[in-house]
């Protein structure tokens, strides 16, 4: 139901990065960084639909989401966070054995 539109977030953000990449080149900072925040959004928005897709979330709570900057952002921190315990653990039991 979401996997498209969770597509295409995915694609915008990438564009976007692309493009603030083009503009850190040219030294035009300032918008570099606003793109790449909106790259971050629509990353976690395409991390949202995703899992409303598999039936994580309901429609109410994806409309929200898709209303508001923090749950985007929560998204993001919560890979981030879950990717630095996965390299924990991994360094963990590569120690042991």
């Amino acid at each position: 139901m979401y996997t498209v539109r969770s597509e295409e977030c995915l694609r915008n953000a990438e564009a976007l990065l692309e493009d603030a990449g083009i503009l850190m080149k040219t030294g035009r900072f300032g918008t570099a960084q606003s793109l790449s925040v909106v790259s971050i959004e629509e990353t976690g928005k395409a991390i949202i639909l995703a899992l409303a897709d598999l039936n994580y979330f309901g429609k109410d709570v994806v409309s929200i989401a898709m209303r508001t900057h923090t749950p985007k952002k929560v998204m993001l921190a919560g890979v981030e966070q879950s990717k630095m315990l996965l390299v924990k653990i991994l360094h963990s039991e590569l120690a042991s054995s």
